[in-house]
C-alpha cells in the first residue's frame, strides 16, 4: 500500500593517455568527482547527444556517458551501468537525460539524477549510502530510489506510472508536493492535474504484467562490452583516474553496497 509522507569542472589536464577517464574532479567540492556511466548493451535505434552539442550520433557499446548527455530510442533499447553498478534501461521510444553524475570519493556517497520526459525506464539500483542520491525526474512525478527495482512508464503528456519490485520508491508530484511512498509489490500513478494514486485492479495488473514482459534481464539481440573491456572504458577501473588525497594516497574505490 502507500504511505503519505509529508558545472562541470573545466577539465584542466589530460590524465596520462586516457582519452575517457572514468572519474574527473568535480566543480564544488575537493572531494567530488564526475562519475561515469557506460553503455553495456544496446540493441536497434539509439541516439547520443553529448552535453553541450546539439549534434547527435548512435550509441555504441563501450561508450562512456556522463553529465548532460542524452539517450534518446526509437525502435530500441539501450543499457547503461554506473560506476557504483546502478542499472538503467531504457525501452523504445524513449528521452533520457543525465543531470548529474557526482561521487564524493571520501565517503563514497554519490548523486545519480536523471530526466526522462517520455517512454520507459527500468533500473536497479544499489542500496543507498549515507546521503546518496538516486533520482529519475518526469514531467509528473520526481522519483527518489532508496535501493531498488523499479520499473517507470512516462506517457507522451508526462503521466507516470511507477511498479516497484524491490525496495520503495518516494513518488512525489511537483505541481501539488504531495508525496506518496511505493513499496515493494505495489505500483502508483501521478496524473498532470497533481493527483497520486495507488493502481490497483486490472491498471495494476497491466503495468505488473508489462514489467514482468521487459524485465527478463538482458535485452534481446543485445550488442555485448567484453568482459574486460581497456580501462580508459572501464567505469570499474576508478584508482587510475581519482584525484589522489594528501599525502599522495590513493582514495579508495567505491565498494557496492552493504
Amino acid at each position: 500500500m502507500l504511505r503519505k509522507i509529508g558545472v562541470l569542472f573545466v577539465f584542466t589536464a589530460v590524465l596520462g593517455l586516457m582519452a575517457a577517464p572514468a572519474f574527473v574532479q568535480a566543480a564544488g567540492s575537493s572531494d567530488e568527482i564526475e562519475m561515469k556511466a557506460t553503455v553495456t548493451t544496446l540493441k536497434g535505434d539509439v541516439m547520443i547527444t553529448p552535453a553541450g552539442s546539439t549534434a547527435a550520433h548512435p550509441a555504441k557499446a563501450g561508450e562512456v556517458l556522463g553529465t548532460g548527455d542524452k539517450i534518446e530510442t526509437g525502435a530500441g533499447s539501450i543499457e547503461i551501468t554506473m560506476t557504483n553498478n546502478n542499472v538503467i534501461i531504457l525501452g523504445a521510444e524513449s528521452k533520457l537525460v543525465l543531470t548529474s553524475l557526482k561521487l564524493n570519493y571520501k565517503t563514497n556517497e554519490y548523486e545519480n539524477l536523471m530526466a526522462c520526459d517520455y517512454g520507459e525506464v527500468r533500473a536497479k539500483v544499489e542500496k543507498l549510502r549515507g546521503k546518496s542520491k538516486f533520482q529519475v525526474k518526469t514531467p509528473t512525478a520526481i522519483c527518489g530510489v532508496r535501493g531498488t527495482t523499479f520499473y517507470m512508464v512516462v506517457s507522451p503528456t508526462g503521466e507516470t506510472r511507477v511498479f516497484v519490485a524491490d525496495g520503495t520508491v518516494d513518488m512525489t508530484n511537483p505541481a501539488t508536493g504531495n508525496t506518496f511512498v511505493v513499496v515493494a509489490g505495489e505500483a502508483a500513478l501521478s496524473s498532470v492535474d497533481g493527483t497520486l494514486t495507488e493502481l490497483t485492479g486490472e491498471e495494476k495488473d497491466a503495468i505488473i504484467a508489462e514489467y514482468e514482459a521487459v524485465a527478463g534481464g538482458e535485452i534481446p539481440g543485445e550488442i555485448v562490452v567484453p568482459e574486460a573491456p581497456n580501462q580508459i572504458d572501464d567505469p570499474q577501473s576508478i584508482t587510475e583516474n581519482m584525484p589522489t588525497q594528501e599525502g599522495g594516497a590513493t582514495p579508495t574505490s567505491p565498494s557496492p553496497s552493504d
